[in-house]
């Protein structure tokens, strides 16, 4: 996607590194020059990644913020469901621990408060406020942004949650692709509004390439 155009300039079904390639002969056949491609923002599959590096080496990466909320969204989840199988009274609680606060009804809002200030599910409200706290991160500004990262990666550590230190440790090793956020302020975001109305296949592997022209 062209984020200056703000238009969709290729897709293809495929979850390997080699639609990197394709999109690049596109670009060739196209006219246009690869060498241009400034920045990607995708998810954390080791495969694109690997394809950006070998068919864009100039372009930096951008991991994708919503796909890093899903990550640490996945391990809320996975915590509730150990804890719920230790009371299983609670079980019916899941979707007020995945939404967000903003999403929640009024109603959802104060079972989520009752439970909460009941202790029910300590590890879980535990791993939920991490969760929270990683998506004001990008609302810090960018001075603070490294210091205030790796603040949360110690408090994430130190949880003692499996699942949650799990995602901890993956965003450790790609501290570079998640902070570069506040620089390039790119994300899969466009991609997902401007195809809104079209039914997308299920292999389809997101990704978004900003290209700007040099001055002649």
């Amino acid at each position: 996607m062209d984020l200056d155009a703000r238009r969709v300039l290729y897709a293809c079904k495929g979850r390997s590194g080699s639609a990197l390639f394709e999109f690049k002969a596109f670009l060739k056949a196209k006219g246009a020059d690869p060498a241009k491609v400034q920045a990607f923002t995708c998810d954390m599959g080791p495969a694109f990644l690997g394809g950006i590096a070998q068919a864009f080496p100039q372009a930096s990466v951008t991991l994708d913020r919503y796909h890093l909320v899903a990550l640490l969204t996945r391990a809320v989840d996975e915590t509730r469901k150990a804890e719920t199988k230790k009371a299983t009274k609670f079980k019916r609680t899941r979707w007020l621990w995945l939404k967000n606060p903003t999403n929640l009804s009024e109603k959802e809002k104060l079972s989520l408060q009752e439970l909460l200030e009941e202790n029910a599910f300590p590890l879980t409200g535990k791993a939920y406020g991490l969760r929270l706290a990683f998506q004001e991160l990008f609302k810090v500004p960018r001075c603070q942004a490294q210091t205030a990262f790796y603040e949360w990666i110690g408090m994430a550590l130190a949880s003692d949650i499996h699942a949650v230190v799990e995602v901890a440790v993956t965003f450790f090793n790609a501290a570079d692709k998640i902070l570069r956020w506040f620089e390039t302020r790119i994300s899969n975001g466009s991609w997902k509004a401007s195809t809104a109305f079209c039914k997308q296949p299920k292999t389809k592997r997101e990704a978004t390439a900003t290209l700007k022209t040099s001055s002649p």
